[in-house]
């Protein structure tokens, strides 16, 4: 089973905008491509099981109706050296609804449903959920809580992505902007917003334009990464066609370069004889680094090298945010005439919070409050962002496990702070327990810093 596979959830305010065939086309080129990939069929109509050609019951029917055989709820494929499977979750008209509220009733049937799904999904080590969902969809809701926390129960570090889906109407856009928000905002499920796609549109100039213009507002005032435009192909105008027979479109295969450039996570030591100037040549370019060591090795005395070394060449600003004021005199002196500075002070109520933090969705909160809270007094041209410490701002609270907590907490942080801010960011983390560990998989370039002072540097790629 693997440990940290992808979670890509598909949603959509309106039916019929081609969430199911996103789902099936990005599925079909992940297996093309070698990876083993599982859909999650949770929509009640069940559209991406009838292309599958799965014709029994789901597994949720089955359970409440006594049926032995489950076999048949999953189907697979294999695609060069990689499968593509569909288990038919749901798919059974409105009487999903009436199912679930009878599986919550009965203690043994929920329990059986349980443990056939969590089986059907750990048996083939795939490395890419992607979970169809009927339309409007809320993360907490019924149709998608009891699969959410199963899926979570065994997949504790999964990483997970969120994909938006509309037509080209205007009206459609703006109430699927309107929806990405809201859930983003109100979710208690781990994850963040990967892209926002507008689907169907006609292959008028005119047209690919105005979707385009729609595309660059909505990346630049939410949180969601990448905008896509998948033009109107008539061929994929109809629902009589099975999973071989779905084309493959290049605006997918970009999707999916995307997806797999996320997945890019091989680290290489950099052998360099100066790594001040090695670092000073990838901190302008909307990277994110951690600098770690014991305390007093001289980490924040390493940040200011570099921003030495980088007023060599061009005047800069950059915000350092701390829960310190007195910081900013150390790092802010007269040897960094050619930086301007912007100081962000973390509230001290806000390092209360971070101690009674009690699930994920409080973590998740904290995340995108201290996020709001520093975008907010941002001036827009800063070119880097300097945190210190992490420590000061990191979940703290002994309530329960928290390591896939902070996980998500400087995942959603961090992504938050880079596709907003378009910054380079710096963050200094103590080496204190493991405090710096679930930070590291977030960062392109890893800075140790050992106790005598000297630098190992890993990137990456």
């Amino acid at each position: 089973m693997i440990d940290n596979p992808y979670r890509i959830t598909v949603l959509g305010i309106k039916g019929g905008v081609g969430k199911s065939t996103i789902s099936l086309m990005i599925g079909k080129e992940l297996a093309s491509r070698g990876k083993k990939v599982l859909i999650v069929d949770r929509d009640i109509i069940g559209f991406s099981s009838s292309v599958f050609n799965i014709s029994s019951a789901g597994l949720l029917t089955k359970v409440v109706s006594g049926e032995n055989n489950f076999e048949n709820c999953i189907k697979k494929i294999y695609i060069n050296e990689g499968l593509l499977a569909n288990l038919k979750l749901f798919g059974d008209g409105e009487r999903t609804y009436e199912d679930l509220d009878y599986i919550h009733k009965h203690q043994d049937l929920k329990e059986k449903f349980s443990s056939l799904y969590k089986e059907f999904i750990s048996k083939d080590e795939y490395e890419y959920f992607i979970i169809d969902n009927p339309p409007n969809i809320l993360l907490n809701s019924e149709i998608a809580k009891h699969e959410v926390e199963n899926f979570y129960s065994i997949y504790t570090n999964a990483k997970s992505l969120r994909m938006y889906v509309s037509n080209f109407s205007e009206n459609v856009i703006n109430t699927t902007v309107k929806y990405m928000n809201d859930v983003e905002n109100n979710s208690t499920v781990p994850g963040y917003p990967f892209s926002f796609i507008i689907n169907m549109v006609p292959s008028l100039e005119d047209s690919i334009n105005k979707a385009r213009e729609k595309l660059d507002k909505i990346v630049k005032t939410s949180l969601v990464r990448f905008g896509l435009i998948i033009p109107l192909y008539p061929s994929l105008n109809t629902q009589n066609y099975g999973v071989t027979d779905l084309p493959e479109i290049n605006e997918i295969k970009n999707l999916v370069e995307l997806l797999l450039q996320e997945n890019q996570q091989n680290k290489k030591e950099i052998i360099s004889s100066d790594p001040i100037n090695e670092l000073a040549k990838v901190v302008n370019s909307n990277t994110v680094i951690l600098v770690r060591g014991l305390p007093s090795s001289g980490k924040l005395r390493f940040a200011k090298n570099v921003l030495e070394y980088i007023q060599q060449r061009n005047e800069i600003s950059v915000a350092l945010i701390t829960t310190n004021d007195k910081i900013l005199s150390e790092i802010n002196d007269k040897t960094l005439p050619k930086i301007k500075f912007t100081n962000i002070t973390v509230l001290p109520k806000y390092r209360e919070e971070r101690f009674m933090s009690k699930n994920i969705a409080d973590v998740l909160k904290l995340a995108k409050r201290l996020s709001t809270d520093i975008l907010s007094q941002l001036n827009n041209d800063e070119k880097i962002i300097i945190l210190y410490r992490t420590n000061d701002v990191t979940p703290a609270s002994n309530c329960c496990d928290m390591t896939s907590q902070k996980y998500e907490f400087w995942n959603t942080l961090i992504s938050s702070l880079k596709y907003k801010s378009q910054a380079s960011i710096v963050l200094i983390c103590d080496d204190i327990k493991d405090e710096c560990e679930e930070i590291e998989p977030h960062v392109n370039y890893l800075v140790k810093i050992s106790e005598d002072g000297l630098y190992k540097i890993k990137e990456i790629i």
